[in-house]
């Protein structure tokens, strides 16, 4: 203002009215700095928030696909350990064995389907998938305890 080649003329109501409003706008920057301010720490505050979240949930992921490993492993073996301990041979059934099967099962309804189900022997059927194996092993000892941990 001081600049002004015209100040001279300029009354003194008119100064004082454009130095309060100055004024008045220099306290409203310095609130509308102040928010960006706190604004600008949330927002880092909430990025840090957002990658400890992912990578938290990055390893809960890793986490919950080790386990199911795990019981997928276990949930094998003693299937595996069932059916040989219920037909007191190798759990395997050849080709042979099921086209026997096929051939000797009458067709329902007198049509065919590829869809057909076909009951397994008696001895397969014993064996229950909910009944552990009485024999564990140390690998599934240890496969528990990491299951566990």
């Amino acid at each position: 203002m001081q600049m002004r080649k015209d100040i001279g003329g300029v009354q003194t109501q008119e100064l004082q009215a454009v130095v309060t409003q100055m004024e008045g706008i220099l306290k409203d920057w310095q609130k509308t700095k102040a928010t960006l301010r706190g604004v600008k720490e949330q927002v880092e505050i909430a990025m840090e928030w957002g990658e400890l979240w992912n990578t938290v949930i990055g390893e809960i992921g890793l986490e919950i696909g080790a386990l199911d490993r795990l019981v997928f492993e276990m949930e094998e073996r003693r299937h595996r350990s069932a059916l040989a301990d219920g037909s007191g041979e190798s759990a395997s059934l050849d080709i042979g064995e099921l086209e026997t099967i096929v051939e000797e099962t009458p067709p329902r309804g007198g049509r065919t389907t590829a869809n057909n189900r076909f009951s397994l022997p008696p001895a397969f059927a014993q064996t229950s998938p909910i009944q552990a194996p009485a024999i564990t092993s140390e690998k599934e000892d240890s496969n528990l305890l990491a299951l566990f941990a």
